[in-house]
């Protein structure tokens, strides 16, 4: 991936705030992620608590919601809900989807 002169400064200096390093971070061809690693380094770096929930489970797909917000700060806060689904496989192929993956019991 090319990145322009704004976005390589943006992911420099959010490198250098939080002391992260290339393997913070996953480059595909066409975006880049940082990793589950770096995103732990980040939000102790910058006293961030995030919590998630599952609102839906069902065989074939999961809603899920994260919140997050600053230590310290409690009207700052941020959700946002994310809905991984499972593909379906083509013939000779494996399914995408965790096959230990299981919805919580409810409580």
């Amino acid at each position: 991936m090319k990145l322009n002169e704004t976005q390589r400064a943006e992911l420099r200096q959010l490198f250098e705030a939080n002391g992260l390093t290339k393997d913070h971070i996953f480059a595909h061809r066409h975006f880049v992620i940082v990793t589950r690693a770096g995103i732990e380094v980040i939000q102790a770096k910058q006293g961030l608590d995030v919590t998630f929930e599952v609102v839906k489970c069902e065989p074939d797909f999961v809603v899920m919601k994260a919140l997050g917000r600053k230590v310290g700060d409690e009207a700052r806060r941020v959700e946002t809900f994310g809905v991984p689904r499972r593909r379906i496989a083509r013939p000779n192929t494996s399914s995408r989807w965790p096959r230990n993956a299981r919805c919580p019991v409810p409580s």
